[in-house]
């Protein structure tokens, strides 16, 4: 059983793998790495020019001149095509701008139309059906609070009472004769 568990990969080892894989390709590391490599060609047919130079003089001479003639259509042929693929932008850029205006624009105006039916009805329900609920609830809450004080007040007053009776019942026999011997 254990052994099956250390064959299998440990998903948090590979998910660490992944990111160390991941973020060696930054975006700044892939262009230093192109632009040695562009920079380290060009040093490389300087080299290898410099070299056969020295070495074949007169047969070098021809060779580069073959070589600069051929480099020279080259970069006609991709001016060409720059021009072709900058065109091709423009024409794209125009297509994407006729698209938000034929087609996204109506979605936010929509959109904008939707937000103010959803501000509107709200306040319409905050109006018709919020404020007049929490006026009730609020009459109910001073009403429950003005019962409460009334019971509390009466059941002070029928303390008071009891206590007045009690204290008269309390009271010596002495006095009560002298009470009821008084004229009324």
């Amino acid at each position: 059983m254990a052994e099956a568990k250390s064959t299998s990969p440990n998903p948090t080892e590979t998910e660490a793998e992944d990111e160390s894989t991941a973020s060696w390709w930054t975006f700044k590391r892939a262009i230093i790495v192109a632009f040695s490599i562009f920079v380290g060609t060009y040093v490389l047919i300087f080299l290898i020019g410099l070299v056969a130079a020295i070495i074949w003089n007169e047969s070098a001479a021809s060779f580069f001149r073959y070589f600069r003639d051929l480099m020279t259509i080259a970069l006609a042929i991709s001016s060409a095509m720059i021009v072709i693929a900058t065109g091709i932008l423009i024409v794209q850029i125009a297509r994407f701008i006729n698209l938000i205006r034929s087609e996204v624009k109506p979605i936010t105006d929509d959109t904008k139309q939707a937000i103010r039916n959803v501000r509107v009805t709200s306040e319409f329900v905050q109006k018709h059906a919020v404020e007049p609920i929490i006026q009730v609830q609020s009459f109910l809450a001073g009403l429950i609070a003005f019962l409460r004080e009334i019971i509390l007040i009466s059941q002070v007053l029928q303390r008071r009472d009891s206590d007045k009776n009690q204290e008269s019942d309390t009271s010596t026999p002495s006095e009560t004769e002298q009470k009821e011997g008084e004229p009324q």
